[in-house]
């Protein structure tokens, strides 16, 4: 199985290693409790929990896996988006900076 490192920077310094993980793994999905467990999150190559407290320099190691399916979701959820995008018609009653009135068709 590959691992992808990732070191941990002044502002991770003291903070719970489960913390640091959720940011690090954001968007993917990924029950950080869970891969810990696993170990497929390690703290210096070694299988650790979610208390441990990380310092400046610590290596984090994550499985590959957790980014690979990410870059293309978000990807596919983009076009998607753009093309509703083009094709809404909106009939707006009032606007000004801070608020926007849009007319509702039933």
């Amino acid at each position: 199985m590959e691992f992808k490192t990732f070191e941990c920077s002044e502002d991770d310094s003291g903070r719970r290693l489960d913390r640091v993980c959720q940011a690090l793994l954001k968007g993917t999905g990924v029950n950080v409790q869970e891969a810990l467990r696993k170990s497929l999150l390690r703290l210096g190559g070694k299988k650790a929990r979610g208390s441990d407290r990380v310092k400046k320099g610590d290596i984090i190691t994550a499985a590959a896996f957790f980014f690979e399916n990410v870059k293309e979701k978000d990807k596919k959820e983009e076009c998607v988006n753009k093309k509703v995008l083009k094709n809404i018609q909106l009939d707006i009653i009032y606007r000004n900076n801070n608020l926007c009135f849009i007319n509702k068709p039933k």
